[in-house]
């Protein structure tokens, strides 16, 4: 169980099921890293919704003290309510003065701490508190609907959310470093778009917009473009010398599959393009598999297919359960299939190292 929860075998047995994974992981931890028990260790996190909620209970069962960082107030309250959790604070001093207290005394005890994450944290590092263990169920991978700007409370976060989806995306990126890069669908959105997006993306269905490609241009953004499936290497590449045309030299190409006689998947991967491309221009080409497929059972065996005929890197559709995907679910792969081709990419180390070199996988999140 150590270091995964995704396809635990009893997690999807509802609460208890989920507090006995969570309790296994710390459990394990405490196995290899703490002499077989959490007494006495400081285990920091963030994020007291869904799973995140068993985590007070599981490090107390594991006799450790949990410091749980939540920015909404009725997750705290529905986690006391249910005595998952100990006790709540709103002050980082009072909460820090409980929680050494308890360490010292070997006692067990969980404090869901008000506040946000991106603001406690880098408090912490600034006053020298190491914890023992740190762990993270926020869904702040999530830019618009997960991830809340430091500095802004959850209650200013659902506002703008509301109000300004567009705004709050670039007060995210601002914050986190994060590019965002979104298809942008006529030249009359292109000013307003690349006001917010750090990259446009030109869809296949727009491939030879020719006003759209100049209107992209002329933004400064770089540029996206991906095959048209009806599209010949010609073509696309023409279609890039509409943008280059414009002064802007900052073009990445994508191959997404053309259509053929083929009906067994929804188009066919043309590997041929990318080794072509790369030796007829100097722009670097990524692949997206999984439109390509439409199967996501083809996606990971495509990627590697795409990586070894020289591909720039893979643009894939990801969705924690595809299955309730509004949008491109049969393509979509789930997190643990996106974790075995991050790990064939980049190999065993690849996460312990804390960022990736070499070729780049994107993974967009389905609707």
């Amino acid at each position: 169980m150590y270091g995964q929860m995704t396809a635990g075998s009893w997690i999807y047995i509802g609460t208890q099921g989920i507090l006995q994974g969570t309790y296994e992981t710390f459990a394990e931890a405490a196995r290899q890293h703490f002499g077989g028990s959490l007494a006495g260790r400081l285990v920091l996190t963030a994020g007291l919704g869904g799973m995140g909620g068993a985590q007070p209970l599981a490090a107390t069962m594991n006799e450790g003290v949990l410091l749980a960082v939540e920015v909404d107030r009725q997750r705290i309250e529905r986690r006391l309510q249910t005595r998952y959790l100990d006790g709540m604070s709103e002050s980082l001093d009072e909460a820090l003065t409980r929680a050494r207290a308890a360490v010292e005394k070997k006692q067990p005890l969980s404090i869901g701490l008000l506040g946000n994450a991106a603001d406690v944290h880098s408090e912490l590092v600034k006053r020298g508190v190491v914890p023992d263990l740190v762990t993270d169920q926020t869904s702040a991978h999530d830019p618009l609907n997960g991830y809340v700007p430091n500095r802004m409370s959850y209650e200013q976060a659902l506002s703008l959310r509301r109000s300004g989806p567009d705004r709050y995306m670039a007060e995210a990126r601002e914050r986190t470093g994060l590019p965002i890069v979104t298809e942008v669908l006529s030249w009359e959105e292109v000013a307003v778009v690349s006001h917010f997006a750090d990259m446009l993306q030109i869809g296949a269905r727009n491939m030879q917009n020719f006003t759209l490609l100049r209107a992209a241009a002329r933004s400064g953004k770089p540029v996206l473009l991906k095959r048209g499936a009806g599209a010949t290497i010609e073509e696309w590449m023409m279609a890039a010398e509409y943008i280059l045309a414009e002064g802007n030299p900052n073009v990445v190409l994508c191959e997404r599959g053309i259509r053929t006689f083929e009906r067994a998947t929804r188009h066919t991967l043309d590997l041929n393009a990318v080794v072509m491309v790369k030796e007829r221009t100097h722009l670097p080409v990524i692949v997206d598999p999984s439109h390509a497929a439409g199967l996501r059972s083809l996606v990971i065996p495509l990627s590697m297919g795409s990586l070894a005929a020289g591909a720039c890197g893979l643009i894939v559709e990801v969705h924690p359960d595809p299955a309730k995907a509004l949008s491109d679910g049969a393509q979509s792969l789930d997190l643990e299939m996106f974790g075995e081709l991050a790990g064939k990419v980049h190999g065993p180390s690849a996460g312990r190292r804390g960022r990736w070199a070499g070729r780049q996988v994107k993974s967009v999140a389905g609707a």
